[in-house]
């Protein structure tokens, strides 16, 4: 197989130790932001463990597809590109890391909708400000995921700045 120079050389050759380093950064943060609102999900729900099994289990979810994904990364030949690589691993990742969040988030206004609803001295209006900017903050990420994700199963390249975005947002 012919290898490219270039921006198209860069983006098809996945085996090139830029791409595998990039790629085992970007799931260990992305983990660690999911850890991070997993947590915030336990504290907010005053340390219930069943609250939050679901966002434990699809992070490994997400540490087994993401890491398998990297791994795969090291053995794929010269001129591979991701989509040929990652297949359907990297889709699991990116729909397992969405449902952490979108779920984690849902969790976290519950409690503070059901907790502001059950103190007689706290009208339920005075938090909604609070409740407004996880939901927003989750759909600013979750929006630059989806983006992501369309981009990644639709084979494009424009993954890679959409990908960026993310390093860089809100988790």
């Amino acid at each position: 197989m012919k290898v490219r120079f270039g921006f198209e050389g860069y983006y098809n050759n996945v085996a090139h130790l830029l791409h595998i380093a990039k790629t085992g950064i970007y799931i260990t943060q992305i983990l660690i932001g999911d850890a991070l609102v997993t947590w915030r999900c336990w504290v907010v729900h005053r340390g219930n463990y069943h609250v939050i099994i679901f966002p434990v289990l699809t992070s490994a979810g997400c540490a087994a597809t993401g890491y398998f994904t990297t791994w795969n990364m090291t053995n794929a030949t010269p001129g591979l590109t991701i989509f040929e690589a990652g297949g359907p691993w990297i889709t699991a990742y990116f729909v397992l890391t969405m449902a952490t969040n979108l779920y984690c988030t849902s969790m976290i206004v519950l409690r503070i909708w059901t907790a502001s609803r059950s103190v007689p001295t706290h009208h339920p209006s005075t938090l909604r400000p609070v409740i407004f900017a996880v939901v927003e903050s989750a759909g600013l990420y979750s929006s630059a995921l989806l983006g992501l994700l369309i981009a990644y199963v639709t084979n494009s390249n424009g993954q890679y700045p959409v990908g960026k975005s993310r390093q860089y947002g809100a988790a």
